[in-house]
């Protein structure tokens, strides 16, 4: 990308883990969607046959295109030279507790 540094300021940890952990959801849908259309392809493409002719390749050209850009940011998410995660918190017992739990997820 032509930016040298993205900022995600984000939500507690819960939600956070679920930021990062987004990628890796998606790559499983992905491969779902994939076995269930090799399982049903015929009668897919008849049903997107009669819907609107030519729907089914432009869908699967952007689920495509889709989860190349996933795994690319999949990819730069768990590289330690592109990502780096810093945690700052309110010196509170719960706040300490939850930010090591990010850590520990992280690392």
């Amino acid at each position: 990308m032509s930016y040298s540094v993205i900022v995600f300021d984000t939500a507690p940890t819960g939600h956070t883990l679920r930021l990062l952990s987004f990628p890796s959801v998606l790559e499983k849908a992905f491969e779902k969607f994939t076995a269930l259309k090799s399982k049903f392809g015929g009668i897919f493409a008849q049903v997107s046959g009669m819907v609107q002719p030519a729907t089914e390749e432009k869908l699967l050209g952007k689920l495509e295109q889709a989860k190349a850009t996933i795994e690319l940011i999949n990819e730069q998410f768990k590289n330690p030279e592109c990502t780096t995660f810093v945690c700052v918190c309110i010196p509170e017992f719960l706040s300490l507790f939850e930010t090591e739990r990010l850590v520990q997820e992280v690392s």
